[in-house]
Parts: C-alpha cells; sequence; structure tokens
C-alpha cells in the first residue's frame, strides 16, 4: 500500500507545473512523510513478529522465573563491580559514506515528527550515540561546560550500551523521550517559559538517556511480588526507577576515560 502511495505522489510531482512551488513542495513533503510513516510500520512489523514468535514457545514458567532472576543477580553485580565493562577506545561505526545521510536525519532533531527509528537504521543500531554528540555539540553543551570530546563519546556510548535489548524499555525508546524532551524544551519554548538554566536543560536531555539504564524487562509488581534482590536492597520502593538512577549515575561517576 506504501508503495502505491509513493508511486501516486512521485507521479503528481513529475505532472506539477514547475512554477507552482507551493504545490511541488507539499508533495515533496507527503512524499517524505510516506516514507517514514512506511519505515515505522516496518519497524512495528518486526517487533510483532518477535512478540509472536515468543508467545509460541512452550516454555516452563518457573524456568521463565529462575532465568529472570540470574539477569536481576547479574544486574545487582553490575553495579557493586568496579570494573566497567561499557567502555571502549574506538568509534568506527560511523563511516563517512552515512555522515551525509546521518546529517539528513538528524535535521528534524527539533521535530515532533523526528523519526527515530529511521536514525536506528542509518546509525547502524546507534541512535543514542548520534542524537546525543549532535545535540551536544549542536546546542553547545559540550563547549560550554567544557566536556572533552572523548569523555562524551565514551559516556554517550557506555549508556547507549546499557540498555538491553527488549521490546520497550530500550535505547530507542530513551533517544525518543529525550528527543521529545528536546522538542519541548526548543521548538515549544518551553526553556525561556520555565526559565531553565542551561545546565536544568542538560539535565532533561541526560535525564531521558538515563531514565531506563539497563531495564531488565519487567515491571516494579513483578520484582517485589518475587522478592527479587532488586525488592530488597530498594525495601519494594520504587525499585526500578532507584536502579535507573544507580546506575546511569554509576556510568555518569565511573567514566574517567
Amino acid at each position: 500500500m506504501h508503495s502505491n502511495i509513493d508511486t501516486l505522489l512521485k507521479e503528481l510531482y513529475k505532472r506539477c507545473n514547475p512554477k507552482d512551488k507551493l504545490m511541488k513542495a507539499g508533495l515533496m513533503r507527503s512524499i517524505s512523510l510516506s516514507r517514514r510513516n512506511r519505515n515505522k510500520q516496518m519497524a512495528r512489523n518486526r517487533l510483532n513478529d518477535n512478540l509472536l514468535q515468543l508467545d509460541k514457545m512452550e516454555v516452563d514458567p518457573m524456568e521463565i522465573k529462575e532465568l529472570k532472576m540470574k539477569e536481576v543477580n547479574k544486574n545487582i553485580d553490575s553495579i557493586d563491580s568496579k570494573d566497567e565493562k561499557y567502555f571502549r577506545e574506538g568509534f568506527d561505526f560511523i563511516t563517512m559514506e552515512n555522515q551525509y545521510t546521518l546529517k539528513m536525519v538528524l535535521e528534524s532533531s527539533q521535530d515532533l515528527e523526528f523519526d527515530v527509528f529511521d536514525l536506528q537504521t542509518k546509525s547502524g543500531e546507534n541512535e543514542m550515540y548520534i542524537f546525543g554528540m549532535h545535540i551536544m555539540s549542536k546546542d553547545r553543551y559540550a563547549s560550554d561546560f567544557k566536556i572533552g570530546t572523548r569523555k562524551l563519546q565514551n559516556f554517550l556510548y557506555a549508556l547507549q550500551n546499557s540498555y538491553n535489548p527488549i521490546a520497550y524499555h530500550n535505547k530507542t525508546h530513551a533517544t525518543d523521550l529525550s528527543q521529545t524532551c528536546y522538542y519541548y524544551m526548543q521548538t515549544c519554548n518551553l526553556s525561556n517559559i520555565c526559565k531553565l538554566s542551561k545546565v536544568e536543560q542538560l539535565s532533561m536531555i541526560l535525564a531521558g538517556f538515563m531514565h531506563d539504564t539497563d531495564h531488565p524487562g519487567y515491571n516494579n509488581v513483578y520484582m517485589v511480588n518475587t522478592s527479587a534482590p532488586l525488592a530488597i536492597r530498594y525495601n519494594d520502593k520504587a525499585v526500578l526507577e532507584n536502579y535507573h538512577a544507580a546506575m546511569g549515575f554509576k556510568i555518569l561517576k565511573g567514566n574517567r576515560q
């Protein structure tokens, strides 16, 4: 269906009067939106296929519970461990060939229609890292707060890599939320309306990136009802929220590079 719409819009564009610039601009916008919607639908279809495959698996519920508890214990160990497993020296995943493509995607970073799935695809699954570096440079957060390039790269990559490949509370969701905060502050003028300082603006962007760090894929009710180690650690009070904050600050504090 989307391909038929694209074909129709392109044909209308060809037949449009060359002097009718307004009509041509409108058609180009429609073609662009059609492509974005197609990419979003493809992402939704992939997600639905994965969920259907999970539903078809015949697994003992007790085995699932045991597996989840092992993952929770790993999460706790990652807080207590002194070894930083997230940092890396090389950042060779962004090639010269796709830098121009990424620039085109990021031009809409202040728009509500910003397509995070498009950024995910064209950045090679590095959407949080790319969006973070773009905003930090574009709005001069890095230079104003004297944040070194390598330190910023390591922090954003560490934060991105701390997210698990789960259905919803993943790095794509966190990037999307951070971009939405940025949209409200910039396009909707929230920064001036609320008289936000530069530090407060930066805090909102980073909070969006960090708010679901290392999310295990299940909720507080499950954690409390199963007496999970994290629930015991935080005394059944806002278990995951406390954990995300702890992991986020651990990465922020531990980023000595």
